[in-house]
């Protein structure tokens, strides 16, 4: 078994990777929110973040997968939201990333759904 420590950098570089190819395809709003101390959470964490049209989602969300795959030789387990682009979810395994556009952000309101959870945010 990896040690954790192993683990955590491994998860810390992915978040981190995660996080500047969003910011290069000039996401906006990007949030962590941290899941690891909420028993049952489905993940250790979630990236949110937004693009203003279903283009912008689809290439923040092409981008992240590009970039990830290219650094990290990681690739999400699954993708879902592709053909609509209004929320692309991407399984990275201890992450997964959510691309949005602003009306499925206010509907969705994943933030205020994991309100118990450490919510941080990046400059955009």
């Amino acid at each position: 078994m990896p040690e954790k420590s192993n683990i955590t950098s491994k998860t810390d570089s992915l978040k981190e990777t995660i996080i500047k190819a969003a910011s290069s395809k000039k996401a906006e709003r990007i949030a962590l929110i941290s899941l690891s101390k909420i028993e049952g959470a489905p993940v250790g964490m979630m990236v949110v973040c937004e693009g203003r049209s279903p283009t912008q989602v689809a290439a923040i969300a092409d981008g992240v997968s590009d970039e990830v795959a290219r650094s990290l030789r990681i690739h999400p387990a699954a993708t879902s939201g592709r053909a609509g682009a209004t929320w692309i979810a991407a399984d990275y395994g201890e992450i997964i990333l959510h691309v949005m556009t602003p009306d499925a952000r206010s509907r969705y309101a994943l933030e205020e759904l994991w309100s118990d959870a450490e919510i941080s945010w990046t400059e955009d």
